[in-house]
């Protein structure tokens, strides 16, 4: 048994026997997402946050590269198989898929509507439509 597995069956105990003493019998929530990734033990259930990236060259100056949102946008497509072409456009992950929008700006501003990505409360951007961890 790994250590994470460890915690889900601590915290499932748990919660047992809590909503067993408030009389709700033996429980109706079985399994939960955890959203948060203040605690490292629950990490890879959300996965990594993306930051806005600055680079810097070797004589110092800065260019300003994708934004966090952007990030997560392109992490998402990765998972799911949307993958980017020609003249900036989207395509789904089917072989003969139209495109869905052109620019990956546009493309993370339809996932975030659809709450596949969101930004945190460190100001990093993460991808939430992930699957369950079992």
């Amino acid at each position: 048994m790994t250590r994470l597995s460890k915690v889900w069956e601590d915290r499932q105990k748990h919660h047992l026997s809590v909503s067993g003493r408030r009389g709700t019998g033996k429980g109706h929530v079985r399994e939960y997402a955890v959203r948060s990734v203040a605690d490292p033990r629950f990490a890879p259930l959300i996965g990594r946050g993306y930051a806005d990236a600055v680079r810097r060259d070797g004589k110092g100056r800065s260019f300003q590269g994708d934004d966090g949102e952007v990030k997560a946008a392109k992490a998402w497509a990765k998972l799911y198989g949307y993958k980017g072409a020609g003249g900036g456009w989207i395509y789904g992950p089917d072989r003969d898929s139209r495109p869905v929008t052109q620019g990956w700006g546009s493309f993370a501003i339809f996932l975030k509507r659809q709450g596949r990505i969101a930004e945190g409360a460190d100001g990093k951007w993460y991808v939430i439509d992930r699957e369950l961890v079992k």
